[in-house]
């Protein structure tokens, strides 16, 4: 489920170029490269990669539970959700009446 994350958020494939998503990810991040990673336009997906990079973690007791994965994705839609009506909003505040003929 966590390396599908990855692909959604990089839209590369799980293994690109003989590079596995996830080693190409973590270091991107160490290197402090997190644009080239991530669609500029999307605000969640930081937090989308944390949990994706934290779901593979090579130590068990360091990843989270699935359900605590699924809690997380939640919060993240839920912003994302909130963005998009603020956006949506301030959008038709700028429309202005059309002009009667």
């Amino acid at each position: 489920m966590c390396i599908v994350l990855l692909e959604l958020i990089t839209s590369r494939r799980a293994i690109s170029e003989g590079i596995a998503i996830t080693n190409w990810v973590k270091s991107s991040v160490e290197e402090g490269n997190v644009e080239n990673i991530i669609d500029s336009r999307l605000e969640t997906a930081w937090r989308v990669v944390e949990i994706a990079i934290a779901c593979v973690s090579p130590t068990s007791i360091k990843r989270p539970t699935m359900n605590d994965v699924v809690i997380d994705l939640k919060q993240c839609v839920e912003v994302e959700k909130i963005r998009q009506s603020e956006s949506m909003s301030l959008n038709l505040e700028s429309v202005s009446d059309p002009n009667p003929r």
